[in-house]
């Protein structure tokens, strides 16, 4: 597995993980994202499906070269 951040982000109203990565030369570039169905950070369902969807993006194939 390559190292990768996890990033949580709100765009138009969406909770999005996304998963980040960074090349040889270091730009970084877009290895993943998820949408979740919580709508704010304070949902009680916001942990479980935020772990759910880092391990779908970490332990996927999609991550790996």
């Amino acid at each position: 597995m390559q190292a990768a951040t996890i990033i949580v982000r709100k765009t138009r109203g969406v909770m999005y993980v996304y998963a980040t990565g960074r090349t040889p030369t270091g730009q970084k570039f877009l290895k993943g994202q998820v949408a979740l169905k919580s709508k704010s950070m304070t949902d009680p369902k916001f942990k479980e499906e935020m772990s759910a969807a880092v391990e779908k993006l970490l332990g996927s194939g999609a991550l790996s070269p």
